[in-house]
């Protein structure tokens, strides 16, 4: 008898759980830090993300704007002044409609190239460089002398123009995710108030003697 219960009695490697599967265990020893295999593999791949702080969304709307200003005054001007292009650069009107149509040809070559050129450089450095290139041919279509300065500025201009006008629409949604109509009624709104704006103070402006 003593032989036998000695058989059926259960060791104490076996009480303590020595030599189980720690995934089958129910709480053998629960002072212990011992975690069943799944929890542990699940609390092993939990993270906590802080929320990540709010965008100057003000500001980034200010550089909208100001985008907007910018994008159709340097074309719109155009046209109210040809008369006095002609006389000062000595070429016909006829001459001159094909300049007002450099800016529409620089969009349909260049447009299909905007989100090629954002893909490989990112969007951001796309519409700066857009930007830049948008200021260079207005200060070079400035510039006395030669009229190669009024063709390849313009020309250089309508690139600028053909890179923001793709890639801005996409700017707004990344930007403003919350405020995507705001920001869409502001932009088109800026963009012809102001074009508008322009070709009628160019004029004027034009009249204003500068120097001797």
């Amino acid at each position: 008898l003593v032989e036998i219960s000695a058989r059926r009695k259960p060791s104490d490697s076996t009480r303590r759980g020595k030599g189980a599967d720690p995934g089958t265990l129910r709480g053998a020893d629960r002072t212990g830090p011992a975690l069943p295999a799944r929890c542990a593999r699940v609390a092993g791949i939990v993270t906590v993300s802080r929320p990540s702080s709010p965008r100057p969304w003000v500001l980034l709307f200010v550089a909208v704007c100001l985008v907007a200003v910018n994008m159709r005054m340097t074309i719109t001007g155009v046209g109210p002044l040809l008369d006095q292009i002609a006389a000062s650069e000595g070429v016909s009107l006829a001459a001159l409609g094909v300049l007002g149509s450099l800016p529409l040809l620089a969009w349909a070559l260049c447009s299909p190239l905007a989100h090629g050129f954002s893909a490989r450089f990112g969007m951001s450095t796309a519409v700066s460089w857009s930007l830049v290139l948008l200021a260079l041919g207005t200060a070079w279509r400035s510039l006395p002398g030669s009229p190669a300065n009024l063709w390849l500025g313009t020309a250089l201009t309508g690139v600028g123009l053909a890179i923001g006008n793709v890639l801005m629409p996409a700017v707004i949604k990344r930007d403003f995710p919350e405020r995507v109509p705001l920001v869409m009624w502001a932009f088109p709104a800026l963009l012809g108030g102001l074009g508008a704006l322009s070709a009628g103070i160019v004029v004027p402006i034009s009249h204003i003697p500068v120097g001797d």
